[in-house]
C-alpha cells in the first residue's frame, strides 16, 4: 500500500527513483548509467522530491520500499521562477556538461505541457528487481482516485511505449509524440477523471 513520504523519507524515495530510471531513454541522456553517475540520479531525484515536498505536491512511497512517485498538485509545476533560478547551481553542479541538453529537452516538454489545472505525475519508478508486479500501477492508485474524487485531470510524459500502455490501462489518453532530443520521443498524455 503506497503511503504519502516527509521530508524524512524525500532521500529514501530519491534513491528508489535513482535506480528505478538507471536505463530510461530520457533520464541516461542527461546521467548514462554508470556506476559513477548513480549518486547523480539520486541526488537530482533528491532535489525534486525535496522541491516537490516543499509545497508543490506529493511523493508516495510503497510499503516495501521498493517503488515511489512524485506528483506535482495542480499550479504547482512550474514553479516560480524565483525558486527556480535558487535552484539553478544544483542542477549545474549536476549536469556540467549536459546542462543545455537537459534544458533543451525540458523546454520542449514544456512547451506541451496543458494549461488547464491537473496533478501532473512528474516521475514513477520501481526498482530492477521489483518491476513486473504491479507496483507502478498501485503506487499511482491513490492519486489517481483522488484526482477522481476531486473531479481533477491529470498528465504525464510517458518515456516508452511499454510505459504508455500502463497508462492507457489507467484511463490516460495519448496526445501524440514529442521528440525533445535528436531521436529522443516522449508521449504526452492526459487523463480525464473517471467515474
Amino acid at each position: 500500500m503506497p503511503r504519502l513520504a516527509t521530508n524524512e523519507k524525500a532521500g529514501t524515495a530519491a534513491e528508489i527513483l535513482g535506480r528505478a530510471f538507471a536505463a530510461d531513454p530520457v533520464t541516461t541522456q542527461f546521467i548514462p548509467d554508470t556506476r559513477r553517475n548513480a549518486a547523480r540520479r539520486t541526488k537530482f531525484f533528491d532535489i525534486e522530491c525535496r522541491l516537490t515536498l516543499s509545497g508543490y505536491g506529493e511523493v508516495w512511497i510503497d510499503d516495501d520500499g521498493l517503488g515511489a512517485a512524485i506528483w506535482r498538485r495542480p499550479g504547482g509545476y512550474p514553479e516560480p521562477v524565483s525558486v527556480q533560478l535558487r535552484n539553478l547551481p544544483r542542477y549545474l553542479f549536476l549536469f556540467p556538461r549536459e546542462f543545455l541538453t537537459a534544458s533543451r529537452a525540458l523546454s520542449a516538454m514544456a512547451k506541451h505541457h496543458p494549461n488547464e489545472p491537473h496533478w501532473y505525475l512528474v516521475a514513477v519508478g520501481v526498482v530492477p528487481e521489483a518491476q513486473g508486479q504491479g507496483r507502478g500501477a498501485a503506487l499511482l492508485e491513490p492519486a489517481l482516485h483522488r484526482c477522481d474524487e476531486e473531479r481533477a485531470p491529470a498528465y504525464l510524459e510517458a518515456s516508452t511505449a511499454d510505459n504508455a500502455r500502463l497508462y492507457e490501462r489507467l484511463g490516460f489518453e495519448s496526445r501524440g509524440e514529442v521528440e525533445i532530443l535528436p531521436g529522443v520521443t516522449v508521449r504526452p498524455m492526459w487523463r480525464e477523471p473517471q467515474g
